[in-house]
């Protein structure tokens, strides 16, 4: 009869296969939380990169608007978005979300330069001058008078979906998901 001896895996080896296992893991566990929070919707990069610039210019825009209001416009979108609150043309109030320019989609146009007489200013040709325009680009909802703040709440929350969808696919946040072989 054979002497058999029982296989025995080397402590260092059993070691090494764990720590790689655990890495796989590691990584897994990345991807699920990316893919999580891009089918969720609660992907928020985007308020990381506000610029002071922004938060500054809205703040401005913010005066005399609800605490109440302004607090749910920054725990959803952020501080860097301008917030317009007042009365609607005919009957009930209007909410107006500015979004950011690093945010917006709107591209940049020319528009006809004005003199302080209210006419168009010319060049040397008679012909009209123009300048570099950057419109806002404003997100408005209007709703009755005694709306409560759930309203205001899921225009946040739409304008939120909107812009984590534009965002995402500006930015690509899901690289290719690979495998590489540990020796």
């Amino acid at each position: 009869m054979e002497n058999k001896k029982p296989k025995t895996i080397k402590k260092d080896v059993n070691e090494k296969l764990l720590e790689k296992i655990e890495l796989l893991v590691k990584k897994v566990d990345e991807q699920d939380k990316k893919i999580e929070r891009l089918t969720t919707g609660k992907d928020e990069r985007f308020k990381s990169e506000a610029k002071l610039e922004d938060i500054k210019s809205a703040e401005v825009g913010r005066e005399g608007v609800d605490e109440r209001i302004v607090k749910i416009v920054d725990d959803i979108l952020g501080k860097d978005f301008g917030i317009e609150f007042g009365k609607a043309e005919g009957l009930g109030m209007k909410l107006t979300i500015i979004i950011p320019e690093r945010l917006s989609l709107i591209a940049n146009t020319e528009r006809p330069i004005k003199d302080e007489q209210g006419k168009y200013k010319r060049d040397a040709n008679e012909r009209i001058m123009n300048e570099v325009y950057k419109p806002q680009d404003r997100r408005s909802r209007s709703m009755a008078t005694g709306s409560d703040f759930g309203v205001i709440r899921k225009h946040c929350e739409m304008v939120l979906a909107n812009i984590i969808s534009t965002y995402n696919k500006l930015h690509k946040p899901l690289p290719e998901f690979k495998i590489t072989r540990y020796n």
